[in-house]
């Protein structure tokens, strides 16, 4: 006679009994840090410092709670967060969620948990008053970025400059290039009539957004401090000066990746034309100083910042994003000057 055995008892002859029963949506706490960073890693493959997450999604400007969770079996196994984000919108200031670290555990995939939990908090969001959530929803989002709402308003190129063509060709058949670069200051330069200098005091940016402000993420002071200066790791900022006035900024970093070091620009806000012009090239120098052999940053089409890079020796690539939005009640975000800055994609 053959053995039956019911799949009650395999599961307990192999120690699993199976997802467990799923718990409500709820906010997550200072409790579920270490929870939440073990849940990225399960998600992502990819490991975040408290000090990062905190930097990340830990500040306290919103009047609603910007990262809710889904816990089953005692361990959070889902996660919808947003970074608060001040904007003008429709000529208003206004608050806007730009979504990140959608999680889903992977014991708990293909359960409909974003279908069901994403609106939940979408909900929360619209009472306490958020206009729009903002975001780029990846691939594997698939048609769920639809059922949820979101609309395509907008889209980012990648615009690249070559710095080291010759090292960059060295490099990709394996030989070795040394450049001399000399004593220059990356600190200080002049470029035209602009002065050009790093920042670590981004307060005049408060001045020079109220001439520069425009639809879209309110780029003053506090968003530099935070965005740039006091990201975990920190950008570097170069702020350009004429008559001791701030007319532009530029945020840039050098990437980690020894075989090929690039440089990644996160915004560039100028009053006009010559200073952001100014700004990308002082940036791009800086950073070949720092050995990168190419810079690549995020641009808007039909842009200035387009032309801007366009004249100091970028050139676009094929591969872009989809900048989409769910309206809230507020109205969808219809002029916005997008950087790559605004998102978690830099």
């Amino acid at each position: 006679m053959p053995l039956e055995i019911r799949a009650e008892t395999l599961g307990l002859i192999l120690g699993s009994h199976g997802p467990a029963e799923l718990g409500a949506l709820r906010p997550a706490g200072e409790g579920d840090l270490a929870q939440l960073i073990a849940l990225r890693e399960r998600t992502f493959g990819q490991r975040v410092s408290p000090e990062q997450w905190r930097w990340k999604l830990g500040r306290p400007r919103s009047p609603v709670a910007n990262v809710w969770v889904v816990e089953a079996g005692g361990r959070l196994v889902f996660q919808y967060a947003g970074i608060p984000t001040p904007v003008r919108h429709l000529g208003t200031d206004r608050l806007a969620m730009v979504s990140v670290d959608t999680m889903t555990d992977p014991e708990y995939r293909r359960r409909g948990l974003l279908t069901k939990m994403g609106p939940e908090t979408y909900e929360h969001w619209r009472r306490a008053g958020v206009a729009f959530v903002l975001g780029i929803p990846n691939e594997q989002w698939g048609s769920r970025a639809g059922a949820l709402g979101f609309v395509p308003v907008s889209e980012l190129r990648w615009w690249v400059r070559w710095l080291d063509p010759v090292r960059m060709l060295a490099a990709s058949v394996g030989l070795r290039y040394a450049r001399s670069v000399g004593q220059v200051s990356a600190a200080r330069s002049r470029s035209a009539s602009f002065d050009v200098s790093s920042i670590s005091d981004p307060s005049p940016f408060d001045d020079l957004w109220r001439r520069t402000g425009e639809e879209g993420v309110i780029r003053d002071a506090a968003w530099f401090r935070w965005r740039y200066l006091e990201a975990v790791p920190a950008w570097s900022v170069l702020g350009a000066w004429r008559e001791r006035k701030a007319v532009g900024a530029v945020a840039f970093r050098l990437d980690s990746v020894p075989e090929r070091p690039s440089g990644t620009i996160g915004e560039v806000v100028a009053l006009e034309l010559p200073s952001m012009r100014a700004l990308l090239e002082a940036a791009c120098q800086s950073l070949r100083r720092q050995g990168a052999v190419r810079v690549a940053l995020l641009i808007q089409p039909g842009s200035v910042l387009e032309q801007a890079a366009l004249a100091t020796g970028f050139i676009p690539r094929r591969f872009a994003f989809s900048v989409q939005a769910i309206d809230l009640g507020g109205g969808l975000p219809s002029a916005g000057h997008f950087q790559g800055g605004d998102f978690d994609v830099v």
